[in-house]
C-alpha cells in the first residue's frame, strides 16, 4: 500500500483490544515513546503536509517507466545514504513494483536501516536532497516523499532490517509477482477503494488491510500490527 495518512495521532487509541496486545511491543517501550512525542505535542501549524491538499487518488495502467525512476532513485540513495543503510537494502516496493499491475502513480521505495535511532542523522542529509519528511508512527519508520505533500511521485519507508513490517513488504510484493489471480482480486479492490474513497487516503488504505493480512497469513506470515493499525502500512 502507497498511502500514509498524515494526520491520525488517535488511531492507536482506536484499536481494537486484541490489536493493542499486539501493539505492545511497537509502543510500549521508553525509545518508542520518545520517539512519538515530539509529534505529538506538535500544532497543526507545525506539520506542513497538513497545509497542502491531497491529490485525487487515481487509478493507473502499469507504466514501464516505473522500475526505471525506481532505479534513479536508488543509485541517488547509495550516494547520499549509503552509510546509514544495511548491506544495500533498497527495495522497489508496492504496486508499481509488480510488472503489469495498475496502481497509483507513486513509486514506493524501502530501505533497511540498523535502527530508527542510528539512521536520525540521514533524515536531514534527505531533506537537503528534495525529500519531505514527515515525522509520522515515528516508532515504526521514517517516512519522506517528493517532490512534495501534494504531489508525490515517490515515497521513502527507511525501516529497521530486523522488523516484521520489513518482511511483510517483500513477502506481498513477491507474492503479487507471483499469482496473477491475487493480482486480479486486488487490483478490483483498489478500484473499488478509489472510487468510494478518491480524496480520503485513510480510508483507502484501511480498505486494503483486510485482504493484505489475508494474504499474509496464506503465505504463512504472522501479519504484525503495523501491517494491521491505519498509517503503517502504506506500502504493503
Amino acid at each position: 500500500m502507497s498511502d500514509l495518512p498524515l494526520d491520525n495521532p488517535g488511531a492507536v487509541s482506536r484499536l481494537p483490544a486484541a490489536t493493542l496486545v499486539l501493539l505492545q511491543p511497537w509502543c510500549g517501550s521508553t525509545a518508542a515513546a520518545k520517539r512519538r512525542s515530539p509529534v505529538e505535542a506538535m500544532t497543526t501549524n507545525d506539520r506542513p503536509w497538513l497545509r497542502e491538499p491531497d491529490e485525487e487518488i487515481r487509478i493507473v495502467p502499469y507504466d514501464p517507466s516505473w522500475p526505471l525512476r525506481f532505479q534513479q532513485q536508488r543509485e541517488a540513495l547509495r550516494g547520499a545514504a549509503a552509510e546509514w543503510i544495511v548491506d544495500d537494502e533498497i527495495h522497489h516496493i508496492g504496486s508499481t513494483a509488480v510488472p503489469g499491475l495498475e496502481a497509483k502513480p507513486t513509486v514506493d521505495i524501502m530501505v533497511g536501516v540498523i535502527s530508527l535511532e542510528a539512521s536520525r542523522p540521514m533524515i536531514e542529509r534527505l531533506t537537503g536532497r528534495g525529500w519531505q519528511y514527515a515525522p509520522y508512527r515515528t516508532e515504526v519508520m521514517d517516512w519522506f516523499c517528493r517532490p512534495s505533500f501534494s504531489h508525490r511521485e515517490h515515497h521513502l519507508h527507511a525501516i529497521p532490517v530486523k522488523s516484521p513490517i520489513f518482511r511483510e513488504r517483500l513477502a506481498f510484493r513477491d507474492a503479487l509477482r507471483a499469482d496473477a489471480e491475487l493480482r486480479g482480486r486486488y487490483v478490483g479492490l483498489k478500484r473499488d477503494l478509489a472510487r468510494r474513497f478518491p480524496n480520503d487516503r485513510e480510508a483507502y488504505t484501511d480498505g486494503k488491510s483486510s485482504f493484505v493480512v489475508a494474504t499474509l497469513i496464506d503465505l504463512g506470515v504472522r501479519p504484525s500490527v503495523a501491517s494491521q493499525a491505519g498509517g503503517s502500512r502504506e506500502a504493503l
